[in-house]
């Protein structure tokens, strides 16, 4: 089976980092920040809307300002803090040796989640697509639905913490899974509509074990 996850909530760990590099552009543009939270709110549909989120309609007029900031700190800063969830990797590693493949699919821009994963997860995965300008951003499924037609349909599952994440894989005709370590709660997976949560990445192994 195809085992597609998200990056950001669902491997890794990166809200502090992404929430730095936000304060720090807000600060340079002279606005006040936000508490670490609210960035649990911000983040899941890319750069673009974390920055709108986080500046507010009143200052949306500086966005490009801001993203400028935003990304000079942030390639710079992506590794400060974030770090794989505790027991993930070894999960990954028996999802292979059952004979799974990996792959990643965000909405981090594709050359920051290609250096995040070969940091966090030195692990063979089929792809690890980020947000570039050649498809829009999730929950809309067209890398996926490109992918499959290039390579063939097969049995694939969608893994992540949002809404996000459970409507790109509905989207594109998967099962999907919620996990409830990252940045949104369990009833916002279950409203998505998940067809099976996962409270611990043990479970994942598990949950595609029984679906196989």
């Amino acid at each position: 089976m195809l085992c597609i996850f998200d990056l950001d909530g669902t491997l890794v760990d990166s809200l502090e980092d992404l929430a730095e590099a936000t304060e720090y552009a807000l600060a340079q543009c002279g606005y006040s920040g936000h508490p670490l939270d609210a960035y649990k709110y911000f983040v899941g549909n890319g750069v673009k809307k974390l920055i709108e989120r986080a500046l507010g309609a009143s200052h949306i007029n500086d966005y490009a300002r801001a993203r400028a900031y935003f990304d000079a700190y942030y390639t710079e800063h992506c590794l400060d803090h974030t770090k794989a969830y505790p027991d993930m990797y070894p999960q990954l590693e028996k999802l292979l040796a059952q004979g799974n493949t990996l792959a990643v699919f965000t909405n981090k821009p594709d050359a920051l989640a290609k250096k995040v994963i070969q940091a966090c997860y030195p692990l063979p995965f089929q792809f690890v697509q980020g947000q570039t300008d050649q498809y829009p951003v999730k929950p809309d499924p067209a890398f996926l639905e490109a992918y499959f037609t290039s390579h063939g349909r097969e049995s694939a599952v969608f893994i992540g913490d949002s809404n996000v994440d459970i409507e790109t894989g509905k989207c594109a005709g998967l099962k999907t899974i919620g996990v409830t370590w990252g940045n949104r709660l369990e009833s916002e997976l279950r409203e998505a509509g998940a067809d099976a949560i996962c409270h611990q990445p043990q479970e994942i192994v598990w949950t595609i074990g029984a679906w196989r």
